[in-house]
């Protein structure tokens, strides 16, 4: 059981404080923390919820918001087209107006049946059209004969030639022709040079009344200053497009579009700017024209305005309120568990039990204080009990290795010296010069009373391997002469078995540091082996090569291989199933050896065997565990 002293409680009260002290100080700076603490995780958990809430507060809001705004943009630009063709009609009916004074008119009515040149020269003058603002007068008697007409050009002021298309009305049915007393035709005509603003009324008497003597046509160019005045009177950006000249890859999708709607179509070109499109027809009837108005999207920039305002305000209540969740967790909940946190640290890192864990209060955090400090106090006195089994086992333990140990050695001691008498005995009876068989027999009795040696040697290695007790002694050792020596050793008993064992060595091969005397007995066990589990007749390679690694050392065979179930179990011990195909059992204690071996130099043992490839064990010893230098 453990004892403190009262200088050593003082010191882990002091640890504790301080532990605590530092938990207070990460309290009171949260962000000083990762996510993957509670507190991190608290903090990002509260982070998390309120970028859903916002998302999903804002999303809904910016689109019921921005959707009305884009309702009113859309409302403002229907007006504004609106505006820009009442704007249009308005400049017709001027020129309507400018018609009818001059077509219900006495002088006018005269001049169709006397042609009177006073007239022409008072009323067709350069003056006329650039008061009036016209670019054609063209007079029709009832007959659709061109009475008197001229051209005149407002920008260059200087007369034109009359357009092609009105210089004759042969068509029966013209719609610039004028059939009735109270018909008045007014619009727009496409010509050759560009579109035409018209009016055509009947030559009447001042008081409008018939017969009527004719037709009067007065035009206004829709050219590009037409235009500027009507961007000039209504404030607004307007273009104006021919459906036969214009750019298609621009204007022939609105175009569609106009036709399929039947109404204005409003486009969205970017943020800044909208653009509303109106198809004009002409006097036929058919669409001519395509008014484009274009204006800077201010509604549009208010509502995105708004809209940012109202999520900036939802984000700063956000924040406030998770601040504000942050601190009533930190204070009631977090420091405390910070508390508890720091005081479980201290005791992992120093065992010291002696000290409760103090942390006011009735909640749930003080009642699993109070169920911790009761729980160290059970756990101080099974750690007591625990410590003195532990003793006891290890003492038990100790004895046993000892005694285990002592028995080994006497098995072995006692084992040793009479095989060693026997192989005395031999060697003694070999030194008569007994005959052939006698020789045999002889060799066959040294070689089991060698075996019976190296199986003690190798259960009195095996178990100081397993326990950690035999020390690896390297030295420097060059590995083809010992290979040589081992396949010498073993070449008697192979030549009566009629095997062959070759040494194949590289040229390259480094100076080793291994531990000599384990090694030789790994590379005689793994050629006894191969000698022993192998029909006759079977050849066997015993072998060294380096690697980009280190070194390899194989024992190889041609014999039947072994089956791959037995492969599994084969460095295990007492595992007897490698009998490939004389018959000659096995104690399973020499690859267990081996492997042992092998792991104490910090190498790997490894083998192959097939049926059509015979048999390899290899060992593998990189740099280090062969003692090589980088």
């Amino acid at each position: 059981m453990k004892v403190f002293s009262s200088d050593k409680i003082q010191s882990s009260d002091k640890a504790v404080s301080d532990t605590v002290a530092s938990a207070e100080t990460l309290s009171a700076a949260p962000w000083r923390t990762t996510f993957a603490s509670l507190r991190g995780r608290t903090l990002l958990t509260i982070m998390l919820t309120l970028f859903g809430l916002l998302l999903i507060i804002s999303i809904p809001l910016r689109l019921l918001v921005l959707d009305s705004f884009l309702s009113l943009e859309e409302q403002q630009m229907l007006r504004n087209i609106d505006r820009a063709s009442n704007a249009l009609s308005n400049s017709i009916g001027r020129l309507n107006q400018t018609a009818r004074d001059y077509a219900e008119w006495d002088a006018t009515y005269d001049f169709i049946e006397t042609s009177d040149p006073d007239y022409i020269r008072e009323n067709t003058g350069d003056d006329v059209f650039i008061g009036n603002q016209l670019n054609l007068i063209e007079f029709l008697n009832t007959d659709q004969e061109v009475v008197f007409s001229r051209a005149f050009d407002l920008e260059g002021e200087s007369e034109i030639a009359v357009p092609e298309e009105l210089q004759s009305f042969t068509e029966p049915n013209n719609p610039l022709i004028v059939q009735q007393v109270e018909e008045t035709i007014t619009g727009i005509i496409l010509l050759s040079n560009g579109p035409m603003l018209v009016a055509s009324r009947p030559i009447l008497t001042n008081n409008a009344e018939g017969p009527s003597r004719g037709t009067l046509l007065m035009g206004r160019y829709l050219n590009a200053s037409e235009v500027e005045q009507i961007s000039q009177t209504t404030q607004l950006s307007l273009q104006i497009y021919s459906i036969d000249n214009m750019p298609s890859s621009n204007i022939e999708p609105i175009l569609q579009e106009l036709t399929d709607r039947g109404t204005p179509f409003i486009q969205r070109v970017n943020d800044q700017t909208i653009a509303g499109y109106t198809l004009l027809e002409d006097v036929y009837g058919q669409g001519a024209l395509i008014l484009k108005v274009e204006t800077p999207r201010d509604i549009y920039a208010q509502g995105v305005a708004t809209t940012n305002y109202l999520v900036l305000v939802l984000l700063l209540a956000s924040l406030v309120f998770g601040i504000v969740m942050l601190v009533l967790l930190e204070r009631g909940v977090l420091a405390r568990l910070a508390r508890l946190d720091a005081y479980a640290h201290h005791v992992a890192a120093s065992g010291d039990l002696s000290k409760p864990v103090v942390l006011p209060g009735k909640d749930e955090i003080s009642r699993l204080a109070a169920s911790l400090n009761t729980m160290i106090a059970a756990l101080t006195r099974e750690q007591a009990e625990r410590q003195r089994n532990l003793e006891e086992r290890a003492q038990l333990q100790e004895e046993l290795i000892r005694s285990k140990e002592h028995l080994t050695q006497m098995a072995v001691h006692d084992i040793k010296n009479p095989m060693s008498a026997i192989r005395g005995y031999l060697d003694t009876l070999k030194s008569t010069q007994p005959n052939e068989m006698q020789q045999e027999l002889i060799a066959g009795a040294r070689r089991s009373s060698q075996n019976v040696l190296d199986l003690v040697n190798n259960i009195l290695d095996i178990a100081r391997l397993e326990e950690g007790r035999l020390n690896v002694h390297r030295e420097a050792c060059q590995i083809e002469p010992l290979m040589r020596t081992c396949a010498a050793d073993l070449r008697v008993w192979a030549d009566q078995e009629q095997k062959c064992i070759t040494v194949v060595a590289a040229d390259n091969v480094p100076t080793l540091h291994v531990d000599v005397g384990l090694m030789r007995r790994v590379l005689l066990n793994l050629i006894a082996n191969a000698v022993k589990h192998t029909p006759y007749g079977t050849k066997i390679s015993v072998g060294v090569e380096t690697t980009p690694a280190g070194v390899r050392l194989w024992v190889w065979d041609n014999g039947s291989g072994i089956p791959e179930k037995q492969q599994q179990s084969l460095f295990e011990r007492f595992s007897v199933g490698n009998n490939r195909g004389n018959g000659q059992g096995d104690t399973g204690l020499g690859l267990n050896f081996c492997k042992l071996v092998v792991d104490a130099h910090g190498g790997t043992m490894l083998v192959e065997s097939g049926p059509d490839k015979g048999t390899t064990f290899a060992i593998h010893l990189d740099k280090e565990a062969a003692g090589l230098a980088e």
